[in-house]
């Protein structure tokens, strides 16, 4: 099983008790590092690894921050109270990020897909993106974003498990799609050229008033 305790996003958590000064870099440092620790619990999703010892993990991440955020709380509410309130929102968000998981592979166990099929699946004709595989990623971030988008239990799927799902469906594999996603968001200059295109030829049909 993983040592969590080797986590960098774990350690800054539970160092933060001990900083003092420049707050706003420290807040960057655990913003990107609470981003590559979700990535991690994704890998793990995607390791293929059975669920007994996924759900193990799972628990065991929540239980480390749980077990930091006992451990420091009185330290860093002597802190900056905007501090704190930062502080404590990476823990219970994070948690919260854990728990999808957790409920997402309880809800398999009782809820195989052979039991959600209500008919025998029919083949869907493969489909292939004729666009920039880039421009493909650009609208799956934009689905995911809008959090628009369930799993039959009501929680969020995962990035990468959405993001391979919607990529299998036009014949495109996204092998590291959190890679891909945040080459998405870094973008310097317009970062939506595909969806902005998508709305333009809408309302250009929209126009034409022959739908």
């Amino acid at each position: 099983m993983t040592n969590m305790n080797n986590q960098p996003f774990l350690l800054s958590l539970g160092q933060a008790a001990n900083q003092t000064g420049n707050d706003k870099a420290y807040r960057t440092l655990l913003h990107e590092q609470q981003s590559e620790f979700k990535d991690f619990v994704n890998d793990f999703f995607d390791a293929g690894m059975s669920a007994s010892k996924l759900f193990l993990f799972l628990k065991q991440a929540d239980y480390e921050l749980l077990h930091i955020q006992h451990e420091f709380d009185e330290e860093v509410s002597e802190h900056d109270a905007a501090f704190y309130r930062y502080w404590t929102m990476m823990i219970d968000d994070t948690r919260r990020y854990v728990s999808i998981g957790v409920k997402t592979l309880r809800f398999q166990r009782k809820c195989p897909a052979a039991m959600l099929a209500d008919e025998p699946a029919q083949a869907f004709p493969q489909c292939h993106w004729t666009a920039q595989r880039s421009d493909l990623m650009e609208a799956i971030v934009g689905f995911f974003q809008a959090d628009v988008v369930r799993m039959e239990d009501g929680s969020r799927p995962s990035f990468a498990l959405f993001a391979k799902e919607v990529g299998s469906v036009f014949g495109v594999t996204f092998s590291n799609p959190h890679v891909e996603m945040r080459k998405i968001l870094n973008r310097k200059k317009n970062q939506t050229p595909f969806l902005t295109r998508v709305i333009n030829s809408i309302k250009k049909k929209s126009d034409e008033g022959n739908l």
